[in-house]
């Protein structure tokens, strides 16, 4: 009698605490359909998608097919078009068996998200989520073809601070969905326009940044940021006019950077700075041709020159241009818009019945007709330009062209 009046009542206790168990149990550890998951569907579509945790993703190209990490864990998914072998709780390596490989995309969903090193030759589309997600070009051994959309996010940001460049210096950045971007003349990634953060390399970059999308389209108001890093680096607002554009120079210095702005107002933060900053506020655009003139020494060379003013020529007070052989001044040239003349010195003479000065609107044009010194045969010199304006403002070119004197 005492068993049979025991065993109803510690039945339910003890159902009781194994329930609890597995519902604590349930809530302390990830369930496995929370974890990246890696497929290749079959289209030859290598897929990842992202956990709602946040997670670093890397892909790479193997001679048999791809090493897929995931930084949390990753689940590959079985199908009957190709194999995705576990290796470990965070890796996966994914062949060419029975399905082809043509693609790659990633989508990253929730969660603050890093994709990146993604080192293959094959086309790859990465998707942001919700999260403030980058992608990270590292420096990939294959010339990639990276899209990457940064999503909802307020602060995509895509970096090539690990890259390594190429022969034509460091990388081209311009968050405006044109394939042009990565290492200049090799890379046809394509950063698009709700990537808010635009970061380049160690080396000469070159970077426009357009401002951010529509608050109907973002669901809030965000800035696009740039960040050259410490190379000689352009950058430049895009043609929407650069409203929200904020050019963001580090703590330290990094570089004589070009910035040129857009007909809206752009910011340039210096403010991690703890040290004096040289900044110069330019008010035109220099256009030289040829920039790299060939001239015979005793003959006439001809060198057109137009500058560019943002409101009227009739701001300008005077274009001087000047000649250097290494660092020393062997001539000049100085031009006055609004008499039309012109006046020389040094070993650079300007032939003045063929020399032409003009303006219109906001531009001011000179075409010079030149003869350089006898004494000048055989050297390279660099071309510098000077502008300034009505109020005493002064804009340098110190490198505009150079003039190859031959005999």
């Amino acid at each position: 009698m005492q068993n049979t009046t025991t065993t109803p009542s510690t039945r339910p206790r003890r159902l009781r605490r194994m329930l609890l168990a597995a519902a604590v149990a349930a809530c302390v550890l990830p369930a496995s359909a929370s974890a990246a998951t890696v497929v290749v569907e079959p289209d030859g579509t290598l897929r990842y998608s992202g956990d709602s945790l946040g997670a670093t993703v890397s892909i790479r190209e193997l001679a048999d097919g791809f090493e897929v990490t995931d930084s949390v864990r990753l689940d590959p998914v079985p199908n009957g078009f190709a194999t995705c072998t576990r290796l470990g709780t965070k890796t996966a390596l994914c062949g060419n068996r029975g399905t082809v490989i043509r693609r790659v995309a990633a989508t990253l969903n929730g969660g603050d998200d890093t994709a990146g090193p993604i080192n293959t030759h094959l086309p790859v589309e990465i998707s942001g989520g919700s999260g403030e997600d980058t992608y990270s070009a590292g420096s990939p051994t294959f010339l990639t073809n990276v899209k990457f959309l940064g999503g909802s996010g307020s602060r995509d940001t895509v970096s090539y601070a690990g890259s390594g460049g190429s022969a034509g210096g460091g990388v081209r950045i311009s968050n405006d969905g044109v394939a042009n971007d990565g290492r200049i003349g090799l890379d046809t990634d394509d950063v698009r326009r709700d990537v808010e953060v635009l970061i380049g390399s160690a080396l000469r970059d070159e970077i426009t940044a357009n401002g951010p999308l529509d608050f109907a389209v973002t669901g809030e108001f965000a800035h696009t940021r740039v960040r050259g890093g410490r190379g000689d680096d352009v950058l430049r607002v895009g043609a929407d006019g650069g409203l929200g554009v904020i050019i963001e120079n580090g703590p330290v210095a990094d570089g004589a950077e070009k910035i040129i702005g857009g007909s809206a107002p752009s910011l340039v933060d210096y403010g991690e700075r703890t040290r004096p900053v040289n900044a110069t506020l330019n008010f035109g655009v220099l256009r030289l041709a040829p920039k790299a003139l060939r001239a015979k020494a005793g003959e006439t060379a001809h060198l057109n020159l137009t500058w560019l003013h943002p409101h009227s020529w009739r701001q300008l007070r005077r274009v001087t241009l000047r000649v250097y052989r290494g660092e020393s001044r062997v001539g000049a040239i100085a031009i006055s818009p609004r008499t039309r003349r012109v006046r020389d010195r040094g070993e650079l003479n300007v032939l003045r019945r063929s020399t032409r000065i003009s303006h219109r609107g906001k531009t001011v044009s000179a075409r010079l007709a030149l003869r350089l010194d006898r004494s000048l045969t055989g050297r390279r010199l660099r071309l510098e330009v000077e502008a300034v304006d009505a109020r005493g403002a002064r804009q340098l070119e110190p490198r505009a062209g150079s003039i190859q004197v031959s005999r």
